[in-house]
């Protein structure tokens, strides 16, 4: 009777682990579904607001379009980030011209002469790229270092597979150097985001934080707003015969003159820089690309997201779009 009674009380010892134990997992997986649902609803959520904010930019880039041809910061898709009141949250938006940034995919394009002399081998968009790596504090590139990782680009850029020049890189080299961070090949096509800079030759992280916000991938034949250019980028202009940066007095007078008067014709850049005259092949004062930055925040929770707008012949198209959601709120405006 004693070992029964034992193993009784053994075996209900038992079935309470065993139902405590399935009850602990039924309510983990209750709580993992609940927090499934929860991020899902949220991720609907901010997609549904974030194509809300892509329908009112797109509103103020055609009405912009309508009213004059070119493209600047004293415009009203360009002002300061606009925020909304939602349910349970706001919602924050903010335009900024995609070619006031640098096309690397211009870096594409070939010079017409075969020459080797460097002023007459690089096009326009590659010698700009030469002057504004050049630019860098505190790397201070020189102007052959910066031909080198210029060249790395074009090789990148390029459809075949033989080094352009001193500086470049194509597969072979790649795979003959450190296999744990060179384990791959040349793209052999254009860039489909910027953030491929960081596998090409030569360009370390300190160069790539540098750069990452100056740049962008977009269609080859898109030229750079100056009216709307940030103002690391004017350091990439000079003339044609110079491979040289503006230096920053000049980079100055010229960021201010620009805010003040922005340019109705590309034609008006060399008035205001005297003694210079200005490569201006790659510049124009008109765009079709904007980013578009939204960030929602509700329930305490952010989700951030970023369009690129396309605005031709009176229609805006979504070229595409990234979204980030967060748990918690990480940051309380837009990082553009």
């Amino acid at each position: 009777m004693r070992q029964q009674r034992g193993s009784a009380l053994i075996f209900s010892l038992l079935v309470l682990v065993l139902v405590t134990t399935m009850v602990s997992l039924n309510q983990d997986r209750h709580w993992r579904f609940q927090r499934t649902n929860q991020l899902l609803n949220l991720q609907q959520r901010v997609l549904e607001y974030q194509h809300s904010a892509e329908l009112l930019a797109g509103k103020y880039l055609l009405q912009d379009a309508e009213n004059n041809k070119t493209d600047h910061l004293k415009e009203f898709w360009a002002q300061q980030t606009q925020i909304f009141a939602v349910q349970d949250g706001r919602l924050q938006l903010a335009l900024e011209d995609a070619q006031g940034r640098f096309n690397l995919n211009s870096l594409s394009k070939k010079a017409k002469s075969i020459s080797q002399n460097p002023l007459l081998r690089f096009s326009s968009a590659q010698k700009f790229f030469i002057r504004l790596l050049q630019s860098f504090e505190p790397q201070n590139l020189s102007e052959s270092e910066s031909i080198e990782i210029t060249e790395a680009i074009i090789d990148w850029l390029d459809k075949d597979e033989n080094p352009k020049g001193y500086g470049g890189f194509e597969s072979l080299q790649y795979a003959t150097l450190d296999k744990s961070r060179y384990a791959y090949q040349s793209a052999n096509q254009l860039f489909s985001d910027a953030s491929e800079l960081r596998l090409i030759h030569n360009i370390d992280d300190t160069l790539y934080q540098k750069l990452k916000n100056l740049v962008i991938a977009l269609p080859a034949d898109v030229k750079l707003n100056i009216n709307t250019a940030k103002k690391e980028l004017l350091a990439g202009l000079n003339s044609k015969d110079i491979l040289s940066p503006l230096n920053q007095e000049e980079v100055a007078e010229l960021s201010n003159k620009l805010a003040s008067t922005p340019l109705e014709k590309i034609d008006e850049l060399d008035k205001l820089i005297s003694n210079t005259n200005i490569d201006t092949e790659e510049l124009s004062v008109s765009s079709n690309y904007f980013l578009l930055f939204n960030q929602t925040i509700i329930d305490d929770r952010l989700g951030n997201s970023l369009s690129l707008i396309k605005r031709k012949n009176g229609r805006i198209t979504i070229v595409w779009r990234v979204l980030d959601l967060h748990d918690d709120i990480q940051q309380q405006s837009i990082d553009r």
